[in-house]
């Protein structure tokens, strides 16, 4: 049986964060706060010290918020007997399976922390550092600038394939909610594909046609986003095709309670690449929908096309 243990400073764990823990590991507890940022570790050392005593027996720590490589890399030295994830390593992590884009963003980053643990250490060893130490961190270093590479020439090419793929249909939905929204079983019940059935999934887009009266028209299910109010720049990052999905939509349909407020609140954002990517599709419609079946979308399909 797998523990984990999540940390929040900032008063509750958030929903697509427990949501995820909850779906890889069998057992997740919980150290919340309000307090601010501590600069060494994210957290207060009042909390990492009630973490060390709760660290038994647990398979990883999971910190409920963006945290910079040198705290990440300050916490994996304090808790060296776990891995350390933050939010957003802990999503890559969760999509890597199956996007090579997510799973080299999580590599960039674990490559950055340790570079960061090396140059600690060589500070803190001055001339006693054991030799080689250098080396070691030119040899993250130039992993690094290959990671970032590697980056950028798998978003492209994930960006691409949105793109090129489906250019012959009479129009393009997607389909948008938060992690544990269930998209995937209106895809499957439109498109008659199998879905997947896991908390924040698919990995990446995942587009297949639908017939709707004497219309051909794609559907794309996309990953969970991580947020209440609009698509963090770092999910972004890892999931590159979800903006040219958008920007193709022709139909937008929101899934779950808060989808109507994911969706208007990333419209309103004026440096959001939603909002220009809204205004630039054919005809644009937002809607929610509660029936998974598949038969109110189509009927709301009709309408708008």
């Amino acid at each position: 049986m797998e523990h984990v243990l999540l940390v929040s400073r900032s008063g509750a764990i958030t929903t697509a964060l427990s949501t995820i823990a909850s779906e890889r590991y069998d057992d997740v507890a919980s150290v919340v706060t309000d307090r601010p940022e501590d600069g060494q570790y994210h957290i207060s050392p009042g909390v990492v010290d009630r973490i060390d005593q709760r660290l038994t027996d647990t398979s990883a720590l999971i910190v409920d918020g963006v945290v910079h490589p040198g705290q990440l890399a300050d916490l994996t030295e304090r808790f060296p007997s776990v891995p350390v994830y933050d939010r957003r390593s802990i999503v890559w992590k969760h999509l890597s399976d199956d996007n090579p884009v997510a799973a080299t963003r999580l590599e960039l980053q674990e490559c950055r922390v340790d570079r960061r643990r090396v140059a600690a250490a060589d500070r803190a060893g001055g001339p006693n550092t054991p030799s080689g130490t250098s080396g070691r961190w030119s040899a993250l270093d130039r992993q690094v600038d290959a990671l970032r590479e590697r980056l950028h020439e798998r978003q492209e090419r994930a960006r691409q394939r949105i793109a090129e793929q489906y250019t012959d249909v009479d129009g393009h939905v997607v389909l948008l909610g938060q992690v544990g929204a269930n998209t995937s079983s209106l895809w499957s019940a439109v498109t008659g594909e199998q879905a997947v059935s896991t908390a924040g999934r698919p990995a990446q887009p995942l587009t297949a046609t639908a017939t709707v009266g004497p219309q051909t028209v794609t559907v794309t299910d996309t990953p969970g986003v991580p947020g209440d109010e609009d698509i963090p720049e770092w999910f972004e990052a890892a999931v590159p095709g979800l903006i040219p999905a958008l920007e193709r939509a022709d139909l937008i349909v929101g899934i779950g309670r808060q989808s109507r407020r994911l969706i208007d609140d990333v419209a309103s954002q004026t440096d959001s690449p939603i909002r220009p990517l809204m205004n630039c599709a054919r005809q644009l419609t937002t809607l929610s929908i509660d029936d998974h079946t598949g038969s109110g979308f189509r009927t709301a399909m009709k309408r708008t096309h």
